[in-house]
């Protein structure tokens, strides 16, 4: 697979080893994670919206046999590990990309509720307290973000973000809170990356968020977006 951009032409390689020739193709599947040769998450993703739309059939027709607690645990079991798996990676897609992943939960967590399909589903996400697929998008950053405050990650990310203190002894605001300093990009390509995005949603929490434990950072984040849920359902007058 030869990675391009959009518009670029395809290349026909002729590429040999030991006398066979190696097929050229789109794309290739690594540790279940579908990586095409634009970068795009295209095919990835529309492998996960294909099994989540199997996996909310199956839904439909045994939600009036199972409670709510026990759909709930299904949706766990079944769907939520297709969105959380690499999401770091492919979270990051153009928007028009990511729209039918995030339609397929909307569809599932009005099944379980019985809600109506024509309403929003953000009630049925707060009342069985599930994260949207932006918000576990965000929650995996945020998890991204503490464990490089606190040098557990691999060697490679040692100098990926670089703190604004570092850079100049001003006793700016945004040195002192101990911002990321976050990169310019000229492209949409370079608003998608985990470095910008990572530094952009670190330096938006207050201390209460980035001063606290790994576990709490989970706890508090979930309770902050659990009541924007709420915040969001009481303007539905629902």
């Amino acid at each position: 697979m030869l990675s391009k951009t959009k518009h670029k032409p395809n290349t026909n390689l002729l590429i040999t080893m030991d006398q066979h020739k190696l097929e050229q193709t789109n794309n290739i599947k690594y540790l279940g994670l579908l990586i095409d040769d634009q970068l795009s998450w295209d095919t990835h993703i529309k492998n996960i919206t294909y099994k989540i739309s199997k996996i909310s059939s199956y839904i439909s027709k045994i939600r009036h046999y199972l409670d709510t607690s026990t759909l709930k645990l299904i949706y766990y079991a079944l769907v939520y590990p297709h969105l959380q798996y690499c999401i770091l990676s492919w979270g990051n897609a153009n928007t028009s990309i990511m729209k039918p992943p995030i339609k397929g939960p909307n569809i599932i967590v009005k099944l379980i509720t019985f809600a109506n399909f024509r309403h929003h589903a953000t009630p049925s996400f707060l009342l069985l307290k599930i994260l949207k697929i932006t918000d576990i998008h965000k929650l995996h950053l945020l998890t991204f973000m503490h464990k490089y405050k606190q040098c557990k990650l691999p060697d490679i990310f040692n100098t990926f973000f670089n703190k604004i203190s570092n850079m100049h002894k001003h006793n700016t605001r945004a040195a002192t809170k101990e911002n990321y300093f976050i990169n310019r990009f000229a492209t949409s390509q370079g608003l998608h990356t985990i470095k910008y995005q990572g530094a952009t949603l670190w330096n938006a929490l207050t201390p209460e968020f980035t001063n606290c434990s790994f576990t709490q950072l989970i706890i508090k984040y979930k309770m902050k977006v659990f009541n924007e849920y709420k915040l969001y359902s009481m303007n539905l007058g629902i």
